[in-house]
């Protein structure tokens, strides 16, 4: 196929081959590792030597690995300290603290394991979710139980297996942030191959460093399986999209399944593809109607089986059809999370009160939780979740601040794009486009403030953060060098005050 739209092509890397050359030492050193991070991080703190030793090693492969796939050295040093301040978050976090359904999630693996059946969606509170994170979770602790480990390692085990989930999301939201920036040119840098390097290594250290994503990291539940799929569904889709390869398309669609069976919002994936997929027959001066046929049909397999699959029990379940079908248990949610469903709570943005109040939360009207766009962006910066303590409060203000600008500096790059950057990067506003309005719409169907939180909102970060990004080689391009310098300050005081705030958040706890 010959396209004509501005879209830059890359010739046929080998990454296919590196993978297959990483993939297995790595594995086995994760696979030899697990036991003692499990172990380590299960005992009391004394073992904290064997701990930071465990952490070492899996510091040191990644590494390597990421090096391999020719991440450029300062997004594999933000990769790192990812790993470190999980790790570090872990070990002053049990899996109880800062979460939501931690206890009904471990229930639907407990049920797994011990009648040895996916159980009925009425069955427990988060019985309504598909079930491969639960499938997952239960063999790691059919492993584990053969070595006759403690409850709390299990626990541990499980906040270990979400982390390692996230870390895979952040591998493949650096690759396709690099694949991004590679093909910028380098009239909007400044012609300074340096500032190329800088903004990714910006790019690394938000998404890597973010409040929300490392609190949410140590959390037990589907979410952050989700997350891996996605950012592999958006890599994949990046490729496809730039190097025009049926092979990265259906990787794509392989990754948004496996997105839906880990979480029903996994639709969303596909939607994208969908639209782009539309897209690209459009652009295409061929449109050869044999060509696109067979691209699309292994595609539209992968979507009737994972969307059956994950659907079909809540059809046949009559409860869950009486609530809602993508949330089972949404008819038995407490009205105290009640929140307003007419067009002023979609519509406005309350400044003074994104920036004054330090969080917000989902019980109380006085942080912004009846504005859809005040909870989802702060929640998606910190979490639904309070920290009393007075230095992370006030800190957060500021950094609601930076953020403002952050966001600010998007918007403005988004505003300024010529037609030729929206088709070259349609399927990073189409993410966006599609995945905020779902929210909304899933908020309507729900009016509760639980329906548009963090949870929802970590994995556009990605495409968001780029977009950021791109603004300010934008504002760079058009000599507006004061604006960039500021907008690319507010980006790296917003990643340093980040990390500040978690470190004051596990040493407060």
């Amino acid at each position: 196929m010959q396209l004509h739209h501005g879209l830059p092509t890359y010739a046929s890397s080998s990454f296919a081959r590196r993978s297959a050359w990483l993939l297995a030492p790595t594995i086995a050193s994760l696979i030899a590792i697990a036991p003692l991070a499990v172990r380590a991080a299960g005992a009391a703190r004394r073992n904290a030597v064997a701990q930071l030793a465990v952490v070492a090693v899996l510091l040191v492969v990644s590494g390597i690995a990421l090096r391999a796939l020719r991440l450029s050295r300062p997004m594999v040093l933000a990769a790192l300290a990812a790993i470190a301040v999980r790790f570090a978050y872990l070990y002053v976090t049990p899996y109880s603290e800062r979460t939501h359904d931690a206890g009904q999630h471990v229930d639907y693996i407990d049920y797994i394991l011990s009648r040895h059946a996916i159980p009925p969606p009425s069955a427990g509170w988060a019985f309504y979710h598909p079930p491969l994170y639960y499938l997952l979770s239960a063999a790691l602790w059919r492993v584990m139980a053969l070595g006759a480990a403690p409850r709390p390692s299990q626990f541990v085990a499980l906040q270990i297996e979400s982390i390692v989930f996230q870390l895979g999301f952040l591998a493949f939201a650096l690759l396709a942030a690099q694949r991004w920036l590679d093909r910028l040119p380098d009239a909007r840098l400044g012609a300074r191959p340096a500032v190329r390097t800088r903004l990714g290594a910006l790019f690394a250290a938000l998404i890597c460093l973010w409040p929300s994503g490392i609190i949410h990291a140590v959390r037990v539940g589907n979410d952050d399986l989700f997350y891996l799929f996605f950012g592999a569904a958006l890599y994949f889709v990046t490729r496809w999209w730039q190097d025009d390869r049926a092979r990265d398309f259906h990787l794509a669609a392989a990754s948004a399944a496996l997105a839906m069976l880990a979480k029903s919002n996994g639709a969303i994936v596909f939607a994208v593809l969908g639209c782009l997929f539309v897209a690209r027959i459009l652009l295409d001066d061929k449109r050869s109607l044999r060509v696109y046929l067979r691209l699309a049909w292994p595609g539209l397999l992968m979507l009737c089986v994972s969307a059956g699959s994950t659907l079909l029990r809540a059809v046949l379940d009559a409860k869950t059809r009486q609530g809602n079908l993508l949330v089972g248990n949404a008819g038995s949610l407490p009205h105290n999370l009640d929140v307003g469903n007419g067009a002023a709570n979609y519509l406005w943005f309350d400044v003074k009160m994104f920036v004054t109040q330090p969080y917000t939360n989902s019980f109380t009207d006085d942080a912004g939780r009846q504005y859809f766009w005040n909870f989802a962006l702060k929640t998606g910066l910190f979490g639904d979740f309070q920290f009393n303590d007075p230095w992370p409060s006030n800190l957060a203000v500021v950094m609601s601040v930076s953020f403002l600008a952050v966001l600010a500096c998007t918007v403005l790059g988004v505003l300024r794009q010529s037609r030729a950057d929206w088709m070259a990067e349609l399927p990073l506003t189409l993410t966006i486009g599609i995945a905020m309005p779902a929210l909304a719409a899933l908020r309507m169907s729900i009016p509760m403030a639980c329906s548009n939180d963090f949870r929802y909102v970590w994995p556009i970060l990605m495409p968001s953060i780029y977009l950021y990004v791109r603004g300010v080689a934008r504002l760079r391009e058009a000599g507006r060098l004061g604006l960039a310098w500021s907008a690319e300050a507010a980006g790296w005081s917003l990643a340093g005050m980040s990390l500040v705030f978690i470190s004051l958040v596990a040493a407060h706890g």
